[in-house]
């Protein structure tokens, strides 16, 4: 399976930076996985525009054939046994999935609208640069379920 994260904005911080390398390292048995940043909107306009210019972007991104996963505070909750089977099955249908993760206003309704699943990691708002941390070991967790390992507790 082919995971791409596509995030608003770069990671600034070491300690994320290390975070994102350590779980893409363990995930890397599972699955091959991306990391891809799109600039930030200018943030000298407006929300309305900064999430417009940042939605062009992603747009230019998004692939047809990905299932692809809008993480939003609104969406879906899954446990992280649900997370793993919710994997399972969509690997019959698809080899690759997207996750897209907004800028400091979100994302637009055009973005959420694309979405095959909106998905919240939690009714929290999350930074950007940490949310790709907590998706990565999630998404970690949820392949060590499926294969067995001893990680999920």
């Amino acid at each position: 399976m082919k995971l791409e994260i596509l995030s608003v904005g770069r990671i600034k911080s070491t300690w994320i930076r290390e975070g994102v390398d350590h779980y893409r390292r363990l995930l890397s048995k599972y699955a091959d996985v991306t990391l891809n940043q799109v600039k930030e909107g200018n943030n000298a306009g407006r929300a309305a525009a900064v999430i417009t210019q940042e939605e062009r972007r992603i747009s230019d991104r998004l692939q047809p054939r990905a299932f692809t996963v809008v993480l939003d505070e609104q969406g879906r909750e899954l446990s992280s046994r649900e997370l793993a089977d919710f994997l399972d099955s969509l690997q019959t249908d698809y080899s690759s999935m997207q996750f897209v993760i907004g800028g400091a206003f979100g994302l637009g309704k055009s973005i959420k609208d694309q979405a095959d699943l909106l998905l919240s990691l939690s009714r929290m708002t999350l930074p950007h640069e940490l949310t790709i941390v907590i998706l990565l070991e999630q998404l970690y967790r949820a392949f060590s379920i499926s294969h067995g390992s001893r990680y999920h507790k």
